[in-house]
């Protein structure tokens, strides 16, 4: 199934407000938003393990642990939050990054 009609169809008929976990997830017509990680930041990721097995040969893949993003960023949309009544507090909201 489509991620983009699943999201509207969510963001439409759920009784809560939906948050989300990634950054595609929010807008219009889809999550409200919340503490997420984006793309950005899982490229560095796979970077980062690229770089190590590049630097050594013999190094194979099965042998990196996973690195875990201990980032994320807060991302919310207006055209929800105001759908949905709800006001940021001003802790959250002076580090937020507002769509649309």
């Amino acid at each position: 199934m489509n991620h983009e009609e699943v999201l509207k169809w969510s963001s439409k008929n759920s009784k809560k407000p939906v948050f989300a976990f990634w950054d595609f997830a929010v807008g219009k017509e889809k999550s409200l938003g919340g503490l997420v990680i984006t793309g950005t930041s899982q490229g560095k990721s796979a970077a980062e393990v690229v770089q190590k097995l590049l630097k050594n040969s013999e190094l194979m893949p099965n042998s990196i642990y996973p690195i875990y993003i201990q980032e994320g960023k807060f991302i919310f949309s207006k055209y929800e939050l105001k759908q949905k009544n709800i006001t940021l507090p001003k802790s959250i909201s002076s580090e937020t990054i507002f769509l649309e």
